[in-house]
């Protein structure tokens, strides 16, 4: 069984939370970590959680909760276990809170890219395979991103239209 707790700049767990994030995700799709804990500690749209199983930290899910949407930032499990329906938990841990999610994946071009596509597929997500869309640039001196985005199957283009608004202004502030 997997408990999920908030993750704070202080808590045991952050630790193993940046262990984890700086090996996931390339420079381009992540914070720098001074950024990372300033929105930690001070804006409160903004979660990092850890799952926590039977022998401690097993991953995290870093999300934003923008009230008619959920937007999950970052998922990763430990390497060792992977596989083991770790991310699949969380992802549905967030569903249940009954808002559409909505995230950014690689787009499928890789084996590894469109397992993980496959992956969220499986959970209740639909890839929108027909909407061009960039990641803006987590700091100065980055590249923007070309990512596909997959949200709920309810969520209408009306709707991800809008939270793309929301994202390049709240989560990227790139207006």
């Amino acid at each position: 069984m997997i408990n999920y707790k908030q993750i704070s700049v202080n808590s045991l767990q952050f630790l193993e939370f940046r262990q984890l994030y700086l090996a996931s995700f390339p420079d381009s799709e992540r914070r720098e970590l001074n950024e990372l804990q300033q929105l930690m500690m001070s804006q409160p749209r903004f979660h990092v959680e850890a799952a926590i199983g039977d022998d401690g930290f097993e991953g995290f899910v870093s999300w934003w909760d923008f009230d008619t949407f959920i937007y999950i930032e970052h998922l990763a499990v430990l390497p060792q276990l992977r596989g083991g329906g770790i991310g699949g938990a969380m992802v549905d841990y967030l569903a249940a809170r009954g808002t559409d999610l909505l995230l950014e994946v690689d787009l499928p071009t890789t084996d590894i890219a469109r397992r993980r596509i496959a992956f969220y597929q499986r959970h209740g997500l639909r890839l929108w395979s027909d909407v061009d869309y960039v990641q803006p640039p987590y700091a100065e001196g980055l590249p923007a991103v070309p990512m596909a985005l997959m949200t709920s199957e309810q969520m209408s283009r009306s709707a991800l239209e809008a939270a793309v608004i929301v994202l390049r202004h709240d989560v990227y502030h790139a207006c």
